[in-house]
């Protein structure tokens, strides 16, 4: 037997208050409290018998915050669950560092031309063996055995319909996940960006090789979301961090460089000493902004 009506109406009554005390975009608070207004306003209970019947008048307007609640409900779950996949898959590549003492990057054919993605290779540390032996390592991502495995991405690495991922990798020639080096990065690790979350449009096939070569503003085709105010990047020991938007650029310059040897503060940049700054026109590109 569920809850008595009454105890029904003050439990609603009191996660809409706990919502609308909650931090939430303008939008969505003004809702909470025209529907929590509603509710205290319009709610009708009538005595029937043993029955106690509940009513309530919704007004389209009500239906509408409803659905502006809803929405912003199910963006929320959403986010959480692409904040697991992607715990996941960068203990899955600190696993990786740690056995192969390297990173995991695209695989390439006896001429050194990528043609699979660095994702295949973490399958096995993701329980996707099976997945893993279906690919024919030696052959291109889009060859007749390996093509009908696109439509099978593990939805660690997306949701995406169209089997895209938006875990990019640094790949450019200087970068840590660049294809065809070898061995971890001469910089600290802990302080070389590997992979990057993009948003938008940027995002690749996520059993194709790619990723991030340049970053100049025609290779950066995606809208990045100026709410958010960090991006999370895996650097080259396997460790997630939440980088902030606001980062220096002569920061950001040295940790994409595998072998620069510029001198770094991983206080400033993931610790205690990250602030707010003014947003700087590298990170933007990075971000699509």
């Amino acid at each position: 037997m569920g809850p008595k009506p009454h105890r029904a109406v003050d439990t609603a009554l009191t996660a809409l208050a706990a919502f609308q005390s909650a931090s939430l975009p303008e939008e969505v608070g003004a809702a909470v409290s025209g529907l929590l207004n509603a509710v205290t306003q319009g709610i009708q209970i009538e005595a029937q018998e043993e029955d106690v019947v509940l009513s309530l008048t919704v007004s389209n307007e009500v239906r509408g915050q409803m659905g502006v609640m809803i929405g912003y409900a199910v963006e929320q779950q959403e986010k959480l669950v692409a904040q697991a996949n992607l715990t996941r898959v960068a203990a899955a590549i600190e696993t990786y560092v740690a056995q192969n003492n390297d990173l995991p990057r695209d695989l390439l054919n006896d001429a050194g031309e990528p043609i699979l993605s660095w994702r295949v290779r973490l399958l096995p540390l993701l329980d996707q063996q099976a997945l893993y032996d279906e690919f024919a390592l030696d052959e291109p991502w889009d060859s007749e055995t390996n093509q009908p495995l696109v439509a099978r991405m593990p939805s660690v690495f997306g949701d995406d319909s169209d089997h895209h991922s938006h875990l990019l990798a640094f790949a450019g020639e200087s970068m840590a996940a660049a294809p065809g080096r070898t061995g971890l990065p001469s910089d600290p690790a802990e302080g070389t960006l590997a992979f990057i979350q993009t948003y938008g449009d940027q995002s690749e096939t996520w059993s194709a090789p790619g990723g991030l070569l340049e970053f100049e503003a025609d290779a950066l085709k995606r809208t990045g979301d100026s709410a958010f105010p960090s991006v999370n990047v895996i650097t080259a020991d396997g460790k997630l961090h939440a980088l902030s938007r606001w980062t220096r650029l002569k920061s950001i310059e040295a940790m994409l460089t595998a072998d620069g040897g510029e001198e770094l503060d991983l206080d400033e940049v993931f610790g205690t000493g990250a602030s707010e700054r003014p947003s700087n026109r590298f990170l933007n590109r990075i971000l699509g902004n």
